[in-house]
Formats: C-alpha cells, structure tokens, sequence
C-alpha cells in the first residue's frame, strides 16, 4: 500500500547502536562504562562492565561509542577515542617490499616469500556444513533450534576471530620490518564475483589486511603504496621491461621466458618485483624531493 513504511528484513537486523559524547556524558569510571539512555527512560544512565584486551590511550578523548550484541546474546562494545599522537617519518625508505596477491598463498614478496595463509574457513567448511544441516532440521524458534543457532554461530565466530588473529599479526610483522611495502590496487569486489575464485578471496580477507598494514605502518611514519590500476605488474619483466600481452586474463601461465631477454619467470615473484620497482621510482620521484633540504 502507498505510503506504508518499509521495515528491514528481521533476519538481517544488526542489534546496535551509537551514541556520541556531550558535555562528558560518556565516561569511564572504576571499569565501569556509564552511558546516557533515552530521553523518555525512567534510567538515566546505563553502566556496564568493561572487559577490555587493552587499556584506553591517556589523554584520550571518548568521541562515540557503539554497543552491538553478537549472534552469542553477547554484548561488544567499540569505543572511538580521539588522542594526540606524534608521527615522525623514516625520511627516504631503505627497505622496500613488493607484495603480489595470490589466491593459494595469499601474497608473494618480491624475495619469493609466500604467506600461506592458513584458509580456517575452509578447514571448518565441513563441520560447519553438518552443524548447518542440523539447524535446518530444527524448528524454527524451539530451545533445540536455539540451541543448534549458538553451535553454529560459535564456529562462525571461530573462523573470523582466526583470520583477523592471522592478519593483524602478519601485517604487524611486515610493518615493523620494512620501510615500504607496494601492493596492487585491485577490485576485491570484482575478484569476489568470480565463481571460480570468489570463495577463497572472501576467506582471506585481503582487503582488511591492506587496511591493517596500512594503517601499522603510518603509525610508524613509513609508506604504504598502492600501484594503481594501470601497472601491469604481472605482465612486465622485471629485468628488461618487456610487456608479455599473453599473460593478461590467463592466470593458468604460472611460469615464463621473457621473449626479449630470455630470463625465465616466476608469474608472481615477477610481479611483485615489479611492484618492488615502483616503489623504488615512487621514492626518487615524490619522497626524495620533499626531504631535501635547500
């Protein structure tokens, strides 16, 4: 009918909220987390219990907080704090890393390093597959249906808290070690369409680990580059600059000759020399000019 609202699906509602500090009515006190209620509630503030992984940055300023209750009944709370922080940059990067994505490895680095990363999802695809079944036979709302929900969000749980485990600490280890790393710009969301590749991209997380790399590696004042769209990272050699047109769209040439000087290649170290290469130009030509001193 026209002019009736149009309600969310009730199965994909998120239970959260965000409130946002004024005038100090966020806080924290004795561990405890007060937080204004509605304006019409008898209470007219809410206190809950932090168990926190790490303190607050002294100084900090609480900007907003969101509380979301997970598939558990569980509630998790972000809390967003504003604090200074000095940032003082490396000047011209030493140590710089090419990083080229892989489907089976995750990432190659230009010193053929390969990440392996370890596809939890993948090795409790089977499992969470039965648990799944199981749920399906179940009545819809019955104490067993509930009961099979929380089997099954456990293990969905597991999987993500093991991958964003893996990444931050990967990404932790490249940004301590290195000045610059180089990645490719590339549309995750396109690869994610694909049929054949779309399950291991969205099990990886490759774009959240850019996020966390990104931002690790800022916070120590060196340089996180994309190559965009445009480089052929892949099809380049990295000796002589050959482009090998053959390569574009057939992702089953693992190995290679260059045709011009005859150097034999291996697909995806090849391709993160090269994105190596353009960090090394990127430098000469944008962060060495900044940093001479006239």
């Amino acid at each position: 009918m026209k002019g009736m609202p149009t309600f969310h699906s009730r199965k994909g509602s998120k239970s959260s909220y965000t409130t946002f500090n004024q005038n100090g009515n966020i806080y924290i006190k004795d561990n405890i987390l007060y937080l204004p209620s509605a304006q019409k509630s008898p209470v007219k503030v809410v206190g809950l219990k932090l168990n926190t992984h790490r303190a607050l940055p002294q100084a900090g300023k609480i900007k907003n907080v969101t509380v979301t209750m997970n598939t558990k009944g569980q509630f998790d709370v972000c809390i967003n704090v504003a604090f200074p922080m000095e940032i003082e940059s490396i000047g011209p990067p030493a140590n710089i890393l090419g990083l080229d994505y892989s489907q089976s490895h995750f990432f190659v680095d230009n010193e053929g390093k390969k990440a392996n990363y370890p596809h939890y999802y993948r090795e409790m695809e089977e499992r969470l597959a039965k648990e799944q079944r199981v749920l399906s036979r179940r009545k819809k709302g019955s104490k067993r249906w509930e009961k099979q929900r929380l089997v099954v969000s456990k293990l969905q749980a597991k999987v993500a808290n093991q991958r964003k485990d893996w990444l931050h600490k990967k990404a932790y280890a490249l940004a301590k070690r290195y000045d610059m790393i180089v990645v490719e710009n590339l549309d995750l969301r396109a690869i994610g369409q694909n049929k054949y590749y779309a399950k291991n991209q969205q099990d990886n997380g490759f774009g959240y680990f850019r996020l966390y790399l990104k931002y690790k590696l800022e916070q120590r004042g060196k340089y996180f580059i994309k190559a965009p769209k445009d480089f052929a990272s892949t099809q380049l050699c990295s000796i002589c600059g050959y482009k090998n047109t053959a390569l574009k769209g057939n992702a089953n040439i693992r190995e290679w000759d260059c045709p011009s000087c005859g150097n034999h290649h291996d697909r995806d170290r090849n391709a993160a020399f090269n994105l190596k290469l353009y960090g090394e130009r990127y430098t000469k030509k944008e962060i060495l000019p900044q940093t001479v001193v006239v």
